[in-house]
């Protein structure tokens, strides 16, 4: 999938800097750049190993994440295997998961759904590659990644849960209804019974 171009199995600084072709005038590329994470370095990265990453920008200046062009620049025997900097008992090495994994975790959040489940599934559903990059690493991960979509919602369980109620106490005036999460909002669908 072209989002996860660029999960490489690599532990990157965040992004160090990015530069637009032509600079003056209506660009038409980006240019981004990593630097690869070394226990020296932390989070700042270290010189000696990078990677530049291309993208189309649209008209309205937006990447087009269609096409990526990735260039690895430097000695990538800097690079040796790091544990997530939050992690203090599990000393795994951290590979980040790939993009359309936490979209697949996305697409799974409904009001009611249980983390372990959404892992179990996951799980049995399997993967297209490496299971450390396509794979939740946990239920605590699903967990996060839910926490994380609540967060940006503008609504909070209380709204959605009291627009349940109101269908469910309702039922000579509604048939059913319907939730649905689009672009951060929750839109309500009720049927009315006809009598």
């Amino acid at each position: 999938m072209t989002e996860d171009c660029l999960s490489d199995g690599y532990f990157w600084s965040t992004r160090s800097g990015s530069k637009r072709y032509p600079e003056k005038g209506y660009a038409l590329i980006i240019k981004r750049y990593n630097k690869i994470r070394t226990a020296e370095t932390g989070r700042i990265g270290d010189e000696r190993f990078k990677r530049y990453y291309y993208r189309l920008l649209g008209q309205d200046g937006e990447e087009d994440f269609m096409f990526t062009l990735v260039h690895y620049i430097g000695d990538e025997k800097v690079y040796k295997d790091l544990r997530h900097g939050n992690s203090k008992k599990n000393q795994r090495p951290y590979i980040r998961t790939a993009a359309s994994t936490l979209r697949r975790m996305e697409k799974k959040k409904t009001i009611f759904a249980q983390p372990q489940l959404v892992y179990q599934e996951m799980k049995e559903e399997g993967t297209i590659g490496p299971a450390l990059m396509y794979l939740p690493r946990n239920c605590k991960q699903v967990a996060n990644r839910f926490a994380i979509m609540e967060a940006m919602s503008p609504f909070g369980k209380d709204e959605i849960l009291l627009t349940s109620q109101l269908g469910f106490l309702n039922r000579d005036f509604f048939h059913s209804f319907f939730i649905s999460y689009q672009n951060s909002n929750v839109l309500v669908y009720f049927a009315r019974v006809i009598k």
